[in-house]
C-alpha cells in the first residue's frame, strides 16, 4: 500500500521558522521624536520615557513598553503638540501588530496618517503610511498592503527621506514573500540593499540581509539562505543588536533543520533562546521555544516537541500574543497528531481555529485547517477532510498564497487517491506539483512527486512512477528530510509488489521500516509491516507473515488506546482505514488452525465502547493487542536488529567511516543467523502440517470466519 500525505511537517517548518511575527522580518528601533520647545524638566521626562519604552521594545517587553508609549502620548496630547503625537501614534501603531493587536494598530496609524496630513508633514505621513502597510500585510490583504506601501514610496522619495524608501522597498519584499512570488520579492530587496549602504544604515542592512535569506530560504537554495544570514549576523553582532542577532540565529537554525541538521539547528535556536531570555525578549523566547520544538518533530521526537510547544504557548498568553498563542496551539495539535492521538489533535486545531478567525490573520486559518484536514484525512474521513481542504483553498486563492494553495491542492490530491478516483488525483497533484516548481519549493515538489508517483504505479505506469519516485528520493535525501525519505522508500516497495517483483519490494520496504520506526512514526510503521507481512503470505510463508501482521495489529492497537475518547463514528471511521490487516491476519490464523487467535483478532475490529477491550486489557496490566509467542518475538527481534545495522551501514558507506568492512562482517552474520532460524521455523510448520488435521482448506476461511465473528469472545 502507498502513502504520503503530510498536512503538517513541511507547513509548520517554513511559515513557523520565517515568517512569526517575532521573526525574520525584523523590525526597526523606535523612531525619536522631533519636539518642540518645552520646559526643561518636562523634555528630560518625555525623553525618559521614549527611552524606557525603547528599550522595552528591544527586549520584547511589549506591553511594557505600549504601556510608556501611552504615558509619552497623553502628555504629548496634553501639550497639543500633534507633530509629537502623531509620531507616537506611528510607533504605537507598530507596538499594537507587534502583539497582534490589529484593529488597535489600524486605529492608530489611521489616526496618525491624518494629523501628518493636516500638517502636511509628508516624512511622517510616509512613515505611518509604511507601517500601516504592514499591519494590512499581518491581516493578508495583500492588495491593501502594496498599495499603502507604494503611496510611502512615493513621498519618501519625493521628500528624500531615504531611510524610510530603505525600509518601505523592505516591506514591499515581505509583502510578496508571503505571496509565494519570490522573484518579485528579490527584485524590492536588492532594491533595498544599495540604499540602505549608501546612507550607512548597517541596521536595515543587516534587516534586509535577513530578508534575503528568508527568500532563498523559501525556494530551497539553502546554501545562499545561509551566506545572507551570516552576513546580516555579523552586523547586528558589529552593532550590538541582540534582538536582530537572535532573530538571524533562529533563521540559521531554520535553514539547518531543512537540510536535516538536527543538532546543528538545535544549537543556534538554544543561542537564539539565551540571548533573548538574557534581554528579556518574552516574544521571541516564545519563538525560539517552538522552534526547538519543531526539530524534535523533525526527528520524530514528539513528546518532546510537546514540551517545547507547551512552553512557547505559556508565553505567549502571558504576554497577550494571541496570533503566537493561536499558532502554538495549531503546533500542539500537530504534534499529537504525529503521536496518532487524534483526539487531542483535533481540540487543539479547533481552539486555534477559534482565536485566528477572531484576529483575522488568513494565512494561519489556511494553515491550521490543512493540519486539521490532515487529521480528519487520517482518520478515514475522507469528505470532511476534502470540506475542510477546500476551505482552506479558498482561502489561499483569495489572498494570492501561491504557496498555500500548492500545498492544499496536494492534500487534495490525497483525498482523491485514498477515494481512488485517480484522475482527479493526477490532476490535483499536477496542478500542485507546477505551482511549486514554479515557486521553488523544493520539499514541497519532493512530496508532490512522490504521491504522483503513486497514482501513475495504481495506474500500472510503472516507469514513469518510477522516475517520479526517485526525483523525490533525491529531493528529500538531498534536505534531509526523513519522514518523507520513508514514504517515498514504502512507496516504491509498494510499486515493486504490483508487478510481484517481491524481492526488491521487501528490500525497500524494510529500509523504509528502519526510517519509520527510527523516527517514531507509527503510523508509517504500521503500514510498513502489513505490506511486508502481505508480500510473505504470497511467497507461502504464512507463521512469518502471522509474526509481522500481529506486529501491525499492536501498533494500530496502540494508536487506538489514544482515540477512545473520541466519538463512536470517528472510531470507525479511523478502523475502516486499518480494517483490512486484522482481516488478512484471522484469515492466515484460520488456516494454520489456530481458531483462538483469530477470534481475537476479529474481536479487536469492534469498537471500544462495544468490546470495551481497552478498558478489560488495561485492568489486566496487560499490553493491547494480540499476544506473539515465543518464536514470533525471536524472528522480529532478529529482523529489528537487521534493520537497524542495515542503517547503520548506510550511516557509514554515506560518511565513509573507518569501520565499513566491520560492520560489512556483523550485517552478513545476523543475516546467517537469521535466515537460519526462519529455516528451522519453517522446517517445524512443514512437520506440523502433515501430522495435524487442524490446517485449514484456504477456500473455506470466508465461512469459518463467518462463524468464528458470530460467536461472543
Amino acid at each position: 500500500m502507498e502513502w504520503g500525505r503530510w498536512g503538517i511537517g513541511v507547513i509548520g517548518l517554513i511559515w513557523l521558522g520565517l515568517l512569526n511575527p517575532a521573526t525574520a522580518l525584523s523590525m526597526p528601533p523606535l523612531p525619536k521624536l522631533v519636539q518642540r520647545p518645552v520646559p526643561q524638566n518636562q523634555r528630560e521626562a518625555e525623553q525618559q520615557l521614549l527611552e524606557l519604552a525603547n528599550q522595552q521594545y528591544t527586549q520584547g517587553q511589549l506591553t511594557q513598553a505600549l504601556s510608556t508609549l501611552q504615558q509619552s502620548l497623553a502628555t504629548a496630547q496634553a501639550r497639543n503638540d500633534r507633530q509629537a503625537t502623531a509620531q507616537i501614534l506611528t510607533t504605537l501603531g507598530l507596538i499594537h501588530h507587534s502583539l497582534s493587536q490589529y484593529p488597535q494598530a489600524l486605529e492608530v496609524l489611521q489616526s496618525a496618517v491624518q494629523i501628518t496630513d493636516s500638517l502636511d508633514d509628508l516624512q511622517g505621513k510616509g512613515r505611518a503610511l509604511n507601517e500601516l502597510g504592514v499591519v494590512h500585510r499581518k491581516l493578508a490583504q495583500y492588495p491593501e498592503a502594496i498599495n499603502l506601501h507604494k503611496q510611502a514610496l512615493q513621498i519618501s522619495q519625493q521628500v528624500g527621506d531615504r531611510l524610510n524608501v530603505g525600509r518601505t522597498l523592505n516591506e514591499l519584499g515581505a509583502v510578496y514573500t508571503e505571496l509565494g512570488q519570490y522573484a518579485k520579492s528579490l527584485e524590492f530587496q536588492q532594491q533595498a540593499l544599495p540604499i540602505v549602504r549608501q546612507i550607512g544604515d548597517r541596521l536595515g542592512e543587516g534587516r534586509v540581509l535577513n530578508s534575503l535569506g528568508v527568500i532563498y530560504g523559501y525556494q530551497g537554495d539553502y546554501a545562499k539562505a545561509e551566506a545572507f544570514y551570516q552576513s546580516s549576523l555579523r552586523i547586528r553582532r558589529e552593532l550590538g543588536d541582540q534582538l536582530g542577532e537572535a532573530r538571524t540565529l533562529n533563521n540559521l537554525g531554520v535553514v539547518y533543520d531543512n537540510v536535516g541538521n538536527y543538532a546543528q539547528a538545535r544549537a543556534f535556536h538554544q543561542q537564539a533562546l539565551k540571548i533573548r531570555q538574557a534581554i528579556g525578549d518574552r516574544a521571541g523566547a516564545s519563538l525560539s521555544l517552538g522552534n526547538l520544538g519543531l526539530t524534535y518533530i523533525n526527528q520524530g521526537e514528539y513528546t518532546q516537541a510537546l514540551k517545547y510547544y507547551q512552553q512557547a504557548l505559556a508565553i505567549a498568553r502571558q504576554i497577550g500574543d494571541r496570533a503566537s498563542e493561536a499558532y502554538w496551539l495549531a503546533s500542539i495539535g500537530s504534534a499529537y497528531s504525529y503521536l496518532d492521538n487524534y483526539g487531542q489533535a483535533l481540540e487543539q486545531y479547533q481552539q486555534a481555529l477559534v482565536i485566528q478567525k477572531a484576529v483575522g490573520v488568513k494565512p494561519a486559518i489556511g494553515h491550521t485547517l490543512n493540519s486539521l484536514g490532515a487529521a480528519y484525512d487520517s482518520l478515514g474521513q475522507y469528505s470532511k477532510a476534502l470540506e475542510i481542504y477546500q476551505q482552506a483553498l479558498e482561502i489561499y486563492q483569495a489572498i494570492g498564497d501561491q504557496a498555500g494553495i500548492g500545498r492544499t491542492l496536494s492534500n487534495i490530491g490525497g483525498i482523491y487517491d485514498s477515494l481512488q478516483q485517480y484522475t482527479a488525483a493526477a490532476t490535483a497533484y499536477q496542478q500542485a506539483l507546477t505551482l511549486r516548481q514554479k515557486i521553488g519549493d523544493r520539499a514541497g515538489t519532493g512530496a508532490t512527486l512522490s504521491n504522483l508517483g503513486a497514482v501513475y504505479s495504481k495506474l500500472g505506469q510503472y516507469p514513469q512512477a518510477l522516475q517520479l519516485y526517485h526525483q523525490s528520493l533525491a529531493i528529500h535525501q538531498e534536505i534531509g528530510d526523513q519522514a518523507q525519505q520513508g514514504v517515498v522508500l514504502n512507496n516504491i516497495g509498494a510499486m515493486y509488489e504490483r508487478q510481484q517483483d517481491y524481492t526488491q519490494a521487501l528490500e525497500y520496504y524494510q529500509r523504509a521500516l528502519g526510517i519509520l520506526q527510527a523516527i517514531g512514526d507509527r503510523t508509517g510503521e504500521q503500514l510498513t509491516l502489513s505490506n511486508i507481512a502481505a508480500i510473505l503470505a504470497q511467497q507461502g510463508q504464512s507463521e512469518l507473515a502471522i509474526a509481522f501482521y500481529k506486529r501491525s495489529v499492536n501498533v494500530t492497537e496502540s494508536i487506538r488506546q489514544e482515540l477512545h475518547q473520541l466519538p463512536r463514528v470517528e472510531q470507525e471511521a479511523y478502523l475502516q482505514t486499518v480494517a483490512a490487516t486484522y482481516r488478512a491476519l484471522a484469515d492466515l490464523l484460520l488456516i494454520e488452525g489456530r481458531l483462538l487467535e483469530a477470534q481475537q483478532v476479529l474481536e479487536l475490529l469492534k469498537v471500544h465502547e462495544i468490546r470495551q477491550f481497552t478498558r478489560e486489557v488495561t485492568q489486566a496490566g496487560s499490553e493491547p493487542g494480540i499476544s506473539l509467542n515465543p518464536t514470533e518475538t525471536t524472528i522480529l527481534g532478529q529482523h529489528g536488529s537487521l534493520i537497524a545495522l542495515g542503517q547503520q551501514l548506510d550511516r557509514c558507506k554515506r560518511d565513509q567511516c573507518s569501520q565499513l568492512s566491520q560492520l560489512n562482517d556483523q550485517l552478513q552474520g545476523l543475516t546467517e543467523r537469521y535466515n537460519q532460524l526462519i529455516q528451522t521455523y519453517e522446517r517445524e510448520i512443514r512437520r506440523r502440517r502433515a501430522e495435524d488435521d487442524a490446517f485449514l482448506d484456504p477456500t473455506k476461511v470466508a465461512k469459518l470466519r463467518e462463524i468464528v465473528e458470530a460467536q461472543p469472545y
